[in-house]
């Protein structure tokens, strides 16, 4: 069995290949000023975030892998 284990190096060389499409969804959005953000995805949170204006996020969840 394969496993994979996050590499937050490793997600930082894609960080413009993610960005591109989260800016081109809030574009479409038009979510200027939202009153709740939710991060159904994985990774730093930084563009969420973002998107929440920079404030501070009042709590979130973070995965972790399973040991066996």
């Amino acid at each position: 069995m394969v496993t994979h284990e996050w590499d937050p190096v490793a997600y930082g060389r894609f960080a413009q290949e993610r960005r591109r499409p989260f800016d081109d969804l809030m574009a479409r959005v038009g979510a200027i000023r939202p009153r709740t953000v939710v991060d159904l995805g994985c990774g730093s949170g930084e563009m969420t975030i973002e998107l929440a204006g920079g404030g501070r996020p009042r709590g979130w969840w973070a995965s972790t892998p399973r040991r066996r």
